[in-house]
C-alpha cells in the first residue's frame, strides 16, 4: 500500500500547486485594476536657445498635461467631491502622477514663422489606484500641505511637494512594471515576468511585492536557486503581509525537492499557523510526512482532511488510504 500512495504522492503533488498558485497570485495582486485610456496633444514653439530635444519634451508635458486634465475630469466625474473637500485642479495635479504613456509621437510645423514641436500621446491612468490613494491618509496629508503652502505662496514648500508627488510617480512606475510582469506571467512567459520585476527592484530593491512575485517567477521558470534566494526574504515580512502565507508554502516545496523535510514542515507550519483552515496547505503536509515516513504527521493530518473535506472530494480515497496506512505502522 505504501508504493501505491507514494504513486498517488507523485502523481498529485503539483496537482495541488494549482489551486494553491491561483490563491496567491489573487493573494498578492495578481489582479486587474479599471484602466482608462486617454488621448491628449501638446505643443511648443521652439526658441532659438532650445534644443531639438528640449522642445519635445516640453511638447510632451504639455500633452501629459492635458492628459491628466482628461483624467482629473472623468475621475472628478464619478468620485463624489461635495462641500469643496478635493477641487477639480487638486485632482488633476495628483493624477498626473499615475499617467503610463503607451505612445507618443511628435511632428513639426511652422506657425507665424516660428517652428512648432507638437506631441500626441495615448495614455493609460489606473483609475482604481487613483481612487484608492485619493483614500489614504498620505494623499490627505499631501493635500493639506498642498493648500497651506498655495496659500503661502511658499516656492520652497512647493518644491518639497513636488518631491512627494515624484515619489507617488515613482510608486505607480513600479505598480505599472508589476502589472506588465503580471500580464506576462499569465501568458506563462517567465523570463520577461521576471525582467520586469527586477525592472521593479532596481527602483525600489526593497520592495516585497516585486521580491515575492520575481520569487514566485523564479520557481515557475524552474530557476529554484534564485526563487529560494528571493523566497527567503519572506522572514522580513509581517506575517499579515497579503500573499505571504502562499509563498511560505512554495518555499516548503522548494525545501522538501532539496531533501530539507524539517524546513520544508517548518514553512507549512508557518503557513498553517496564519490560517489553520487552508486545506492545500494540510495536504501538502500530509503528503511529505508520508513520503518521510514521518507517519504520526501524516496520520494526524490525513485526520484533519477527511474531518474538514466533503467526502466527495476527489482526493479522499486516497486521504483515507494514507490515514489506514499511517495508523497501520504507528501500532507496529
Amino acid at each position: 500500500m505504501y508504493n501505491k500512495i507514494l504513486k498517488y504522492i507523485k502523481k498529485y503533488k503539483y496537482y495541488f500547486l494549482i489551486p494553491l498558485f491561483t490563491f496567491t497570485i489573487n493573494d498578492i495582486g495578481y489582479a486587474y485594476n479599471e484602466i482608462k485610456t486617454f488621448e491628449a496633444y501638446g505643443e511648443y514653439y521652439l526658441n532659438k536657445d532650445d534644443t531639438l530635444d528640449d522642445a519635445e519634451q516640453k511638447a510632451l508635458l504639455e500633452a501629459k498635461r492635458s492628459a491628466s486634465e482628461l483624467a482629473g475630469t472623468y475621475i472628478e466625474s464619478i468620485t463624489e467631491v461635495t462641500n469643496g473637500k478635493i477641487t477639480k485642479d487638486e485632482i488633476v495635479l495628483f493624477t498626473a502622477s499615475f499617467i503610463s504613456i503607451k505612445e507618443k509621437i511628435f511632428n513639426r510645423k511652422v506657425e507665424n514663422n516660428q517652428i512648432v514641436i507638437t506631441c500626441n500621446i495615448i495614455a493609460d491612468v489606473d483609475i482604481t489606484d487613483v481612487k484608492k490613494k485619493m483614500q489614504d491618509s498620505g494623499f490627505h496629508l499631501l493635500l493639506k500641505g498642498y493648500r497651506n503652502i498655495k496659500a503661502e505662496n511658499d516656492k520652497k514648500e512647493i518644491n518639497n511637494i513636488k518631491d512627494d508627488i515624484n515619489n507617488i510617480e515613482k510608486v505607480n512606475n513600479i505598480n505599472q512594471l508589476l502589472h506588465e510582469a503580471d500580464e506576462y506571467f499569465m501568458k506563462q512567459d517567465y523570463t520577461n515576468a521576471i525582467i520586469k520585476c527586477s525592472s521593479a527592484l532596481e527602483i525600489d530593491p526593497e520592495h516585497k511585492l516585486a521580491i515575492m512575485k520575481r520569487g514566485i517567477c523564479y520557481y515557475y521558470a524552474q530557476y529554484y536557486t534564485l526563487a529560494s534566494i528571493d523566497l527567503n526574504y519572506i522572514e522580513n515580512f509581517d506575517l499579515t503581509y497579503p500573499g505571504v502565507q502562499s509563498v511560505y508554502l512554495i518555499r516548503a516545496i522548494l525545501n522538501e525537492s532539496e531533501g530539507n523535510y524539517q524546513k520544508a514542515i517548518d514553512d507549512i507550519n508557518a503557513s498553517i499557523g496564519i490560517d489553520p483552515t487552508n486545506v492545500n496547505a494540510h495536504k501538502i503536509k500530509m503528503i511529505f510526512a508520508f513520503k518521510y515516513k514521518d507517519f504520526q504527521v501524516s496520520f494526524e493530518e490525513s485526520n484533519w482532511l477527511i474531518a474538514h473535506l466533503d467526502t466527495n472530494d476527489k482526493d479522499m480515497k486516497d486521504i483515507v488510504d494514507v490515514k489506514t496506512f499511517s495508523q497501520q505502522m504507528l501500532n507496529i
